[in-house]
């Protein structure tokens, strides 16, 4: 029998053990989903664990404790129902990860609509800045028939070419390279850049890799905000003016170009921040994993006679036959 007993006690432990590193990766990944970065979430969810751990070595002893049984009792009571308050605080975390990864398929969808939304920006940037860049070179091919204003011959200059056939070529050629790269004043390229992150996070979504699917939302969100920002920018600084040629033959700049403003509305990342912490579910899989945790406490058997407590004055002097 005792050897019975120890079986149950090694099981036991092992149940705990399972319940304890169950619970630890949940409210991670709830603290992990809900914006923290990875350190912060691991360190975050390992007090969890160790108060848990705290909680139940402290029930155990309380329960076993074989002296003074009445004081020992209400010490283990007070110490259950500190368990279940905590365990209860706990319960929003682990709800947030189950919703979360419950609602995977729509939240795919989200982030396939957010991803085609963000290429739509990129090739709507695109189309309207080739238009405006159509726009000047046809007014420079009719300048070159006949004379430039004073204005359009300092932006000429400012842009390094003139007014012939293959300079007015190579200026169209030249923006309309920077526009399909999308390269800003700094030289930079960002057409291949962003192709490459929007790739990666609509894998990472797909693939749903738990560890991944924060680290694609940031990434999401961060990119919906530098491209429409960049975009906007850019389109600011595009030399792209609407040239005309009046009655004399005389052609001048007659409006700027007007930057345009990319804004782009995702949702991928607003769902994801607006899932709720509460699910049937989510309490349902944190009472399993609690009493995952608690069975070694359920089945330790309790004690039940006070160990004596011997005198340290009193002598037994023993029989004298």
């Amino acid at each position: 029998m005792a050897q019975t007993k120890d079986n149950h006690i090694s099981i036991a432990n092992i149940f705990a053990v399972i319940g304890i590193v169950l619970l630890h990766v949940c409210i991670f990944l709830g603290y992990y989903y809900s914006g923290d970065n990875l350190g912060i979430s691991i360190l975050k969810a390992s007090v969890w664990a160790l108060a848990f751990v705290l909680l139940i070595w402290l029930i155990i002893k309380a329960k076993t404790a074989d002296t003074d049984l009445t004081k020992w009792r209400i010490i283990e009571g007070v110490l259950v129902f500190v368990y279940i308050v905590v365990a209860v605080f706990s319960c929003p975390k682990v709800s947030r990860f189950v919703n979360i990864y419950t609602a995977a398929d729509s939240l795919k969808v989200a982030a396939t609509e957010d991803i085609t939304l963000i290429n739509d920006c990129i090739n709507t940037f695109k189309q309207n800045e080739r238009h405006d860049l159509t726009v000047t070179v046809t007014g420079l091919e009719v300048a070159k028939q006949g004379r430039a204003s004073e204005a359009l011959q300092a932006f000429v200059e400012e842009n390094n070419f003139e007014l012939t056939d293959v300079s007015i070529s190579n200026f169209n050629e030249k923006w309309d390279d920077r526009i399909e790269s999308i390269i800003d004043s700094t030289e930079t390229c960002y057409a291949e850049t962003w192709a490459t992150a929007l790739d990666e996070c609509n894998n990472q979504i797909q693939g749903w890799s738990i560890l991944k699917i924060p680290e694609a939302m940031n990434s999401m969100k961060t990119l919906s905000t530098q491209i429409s920002a960049k975009l906007t920018e850019i389109s600011a600084t595009l030399p792209f003016p609407v040239i005309e040629q009046d009655e004399s033959l005389v052609s001048d700049i007659i409006e700027q170009h007007e930057g345009k403003d990319y804004n782009i509305s995702t949702t991928f990342t607003e769902k994801i921040e607006n899932i709720s912490s509460f699910s049937i579910i989510g309490i349902v899989l944190t009472i399993v994993l609690h009493l995952l945790v608690l069975f070694n406490y359920l089945i330790v058997p309790r004690t039940k006679k006070v160990r004596p407590k011997f005198d340290a004055s009193y002598r037994d002097e023993g029989m004298t036959l």
